[in-house]
């Protein structure tokens, strides 16, 4: 089975050492600024922004990309959340909505709750995101379960659950890359549908 993935590499790198001759001791103050989903960390005495969390139109094409924009926001929580996050018809992120916080657990999720938003938003696809606050991002026998019931859900209302990424401290995890069967093969748009389809 493989292991979770690290994505170190996919954030910005932080300068490590102490400061150059020129530079002050260090930042003053660090800023948290969040926009509902979206956020980012700001340093106005250094002038470096961290944004966290995808932008709406941002196009999601792997589980890295997710893993990108949601690591920073999620990798560090005390707490379990779960978050869908709303795709257009070419996974170009419609919206991140946090459904669950605490327990997130199959007997407690309602697999309504997953798509309500998806349905108002007329999203063609979402990805499930949640978290592990122990900071190892293995999925559990409670998340292939909650996996397999949002699939069934998402089949009788034509949304397509792409992915189910679980997020640790430095790393993530991705139902679809280990094998997981989901509705769409890959990213990008959705196939065409055959005439024959069309007319059943």
């Amino acid at each position: 089975m493989p292991h979770p993935r690290h994505v170190s590499s996919l954030l910005l790198p932080a300068r490590v050492g102490p400061p150059r001759a020129t530079e002050s001791p260090g930042p003053r103050s660090i800023r948290v600024v969040r926009d509902g989903s979206t956020g980012a960390v700001e340093c106005p005495d250094c002038g470096v922004r961290l944004r966290f969390g995808p932008e709406p139109g941002e196009t999601i094409r792997t589980p890295a990309d997710i893993a990108t924009l949601l690591l920073a926001g999620m990798g560090a929580l005390d707490r379990e959340e779960l978050r869908v996050v709303l795709l257009d018809a070419k996974n170009h992120v419609l919206g991140v909505r946090t459904v669950y916080v605490g327990n997130v657990s199959a007997s407690v999720v309602r697999v309504g709750e997953l798509f309500r938003d998806a349905v108002r938003e007329m999203a063609s696809g979402v990805v499930l995101v949640h978290n592990h606050p122990s900071g190892d991002p293995t999925p559990s026998p409670d998340d292939l379960h909650l996996t397999a019931e949002a699939l069934a859900a998402g089949r009788l209302l034509d949304i397509d659950l792409l992915d189910h990424v679980v997020i640790g401290r430095d790393g993530f995890v991705s139902l679809r890359d280990r094998g997981v069967v989901f509705d769409r093969v890959g990213p990008g748009p959705r196939p065409p549908v055959a005439a024959e389809e069309v007319r059943r």
